[in-house]
């Protein structure tokens, strides 16, 4: 059981809560996020200590997800080896004690969920960008039928050399008005 109300957490206010296990969060994690292919057990060491008036959680989790390339789509095995604090508080009036840009969090119904706060901390340390061995290595960007994926120097440097030259579609549109000016002018 990993979920204890205020009334249990209160026997744990002289002595931490001490944890030490392992969890299989495949199915809930790939509920909360479609994008996780696949995962691995957690192993989890926490402790979970009251200092008046607030409940500090510390936690160190190690486990492996698979998530697609942010560039390609196959399938990345990504490790998962974080340490985070976090802080709870029993009500808001608590939380006012904080300066705003302190992250502070709230029992849910009045209960702790050591579970909920993993399965959180799992899907905050996915990072935005997850390439392939090969991608990481290689210069090679996908391409397909009329397109391809370009880096981001290649961008700017073809924006650079494209300010220089005059877009054809713009000259153009240069004489459709011309009939007019040479009317403007003969009223005149």
């Amino acid at each position: 059981m990993l979920s204890w109300t205020l009334a249990e957490l209160a026997k744990f206010q002289k002595a931490p809560l001490e944890v030490d296990t392992t969890l299989d969060l495949k199915a809930d994690l790939q509920q909360r996020l479609a994008d996780i292919l696949d995962a691995k057990p957690f192993k989890v060491t926490a402790t979970f200590t009251f200092d008046e008036p607030v409940w500090i959680l510390e936690m160190h989790l190690t486990g492996e997800l698979t998530v697609p390339s942010t560039r390609s789509l196959a399938p990345v095995i990504l490790p998962i080896d974080t340490r985070f604090t976090e802080i709870y508080v029993a009500d808001d009036a608590d939380a006012e004690a904080f300066e705003d840009d302190e992250v502070i969090m709230t029992f849910d119904e009045g209960k702790f969920d050591l579970k909920k706060a993993v399965e959180d901390n799992v899907i905050i340390s996915i990072p935005t960008q997850v390439l392939t061995p090969d991608e990481i290595s290689g210069d090679a960007m996908p391409e397909g039928q009329d397109w391809n994926v370009i880096s981001e120097n290649d961008y700017f440097e073809q924006v650079a050399t494209d300010e220089g030259a005059p877009n054809p579609e713009f000259a153009k549109l240069k004489d459709l008005f011309k009939d007019d000016s040479q009317a403007s002018n003969d009223k005149e």
